[in-house]
């Protein structure tokens, strides 16, 4: 007799598997071990996420994709809880630094990932509209003092898109997809 799960294992188990790609990304990124606040789900060293960065193409469709399902479970009430704000914010601050070229990676995947995303407006808009949303709810101090420099970084770069750049003034959410 196979065991049956209850929805909310099912639930927990599924937010730990679309954790992953953010999971992977700030691992790529940490400089202590282990992800404190991450369901244990999505720490898991997956082979297919490594595949998966390996490629840009595939690398950018699955941040994107993962950014936005997870933004969509943030405001519903049947969410997983607790809610990890704190790395998702960390994930998201993580991702903008891969894609400016401020992170400092600490691995081979670390490396992959900054030539992967370095300039990528697509991942860069995904990540602040999650931000946009993350900004709905609290975070550490420490976290929200990294959400703000990174944004500065980004309004006193050259090198940002206008795409980007115009986040923050009505640009966002346009009407169309991702």
């Amino acid at each position: 007799m196979s065991s049956v799960l209850s929805p909310q294992a099912l639930r927990a188990e599924a937010f730990g598997v679309l954790l992953q790609p953010l999971a992977c990304v700030l691992k790529a990124a940490a400089q202590t071990p282990g992800l404190p606040g991450l369901p244990a789900g999505s720490m898991s060293d997956s082979a297919v996420v490594d595949a998966l960065l390996s490629s840009k193409s595939a690398c950018v469709g699955l941040l994107c994709q993962t950014l936005a399902h997870v933004e969509l479970l943030q405001p519903m009430p049947q969410r997983p809880s607790p809610w990890p704000q704190a790395p998702l914010l960390g994930a998201a601050v993580t991702i903008l630094r891969f894609c400016n070229g401020s992170a400092a990676p600490t691995s081979d995947r670390g490396g992959r990932l900054c030539v992967i995303l370095a300039g990528c407006v697509r991942v860069q808009r995904a990540a602040l509209d999650f931000l946009g949303v993350l900004s709905q709810g609290t975070g550490p101090q420490e976290l929200v003092t990294q959400v703000f420099a990174v944004l500065l970084e980004y309004l006193k770069s050259p090198d940002s898109s206008p795409t980007v750049q115009t986040w923050g003034t009505g640009g966002r959410r346009g009407g169309g997809g991702r």
